[in-house]
């Protein structure tokens, strides 16, 4: 049992360890720098049209409904327990290959790592 547990949250903790590690490195170093004016007003222009970016690949059609927008909205959300109600289903049935099961972990890992290390990561940006 622990042994399953540990492969979903194994690779889920990898890229926060990576990250943990960069921001340690960057810490005791002082981190890559802007070196000049010039270098700190592009860097901040590349941050204002990323954030403009990820603004518009969000923003709903001009004439869609509010339950089409919530729908869209959402569809990451339901699709990712559905992907988990699946791969409990797989792991507890039995009757399944030892290649689905494999194919169920590593789809529940997948979905596990979008639901909460993208958040682990941000909390430990912002904090930094």
């Amino acid at each position: 049992m622990w042994a399953s547990l540990l492969h979903f949250i194994v690779p889920g903790l990898v890229p926060v360890a990576a990250h943990v590690v960069t921001r340690i490195t960057d810490h005791l170093t002082g981190g890559a720098e802007p070196q000049n004016v010039g270098e700190t007003v592009q860097l901040m222009d590349a941050q204002t049209r990323q954030a403009q970016a990820l603004a518009a690949l969000d923003a709903p059609g001009a004439n869609c409904s509010r339950w089409v927008n919530d729908l869209r909205a959402s569809a990451r959300y339901i699709l990712g327990f559905a992907v988990i109600g699946w791969a409990i289903y797989v792991q507890a049935a039995g009757t399944a290959t030892l290649d689905m099961m494999q194919t169920a972990s590593d789809a529940m890992t997948a979905v596990f790592s979008f639901f909460f290390m993208d958040r682990v990561v941000f909390h430990l940006t912002r904090r930094s």
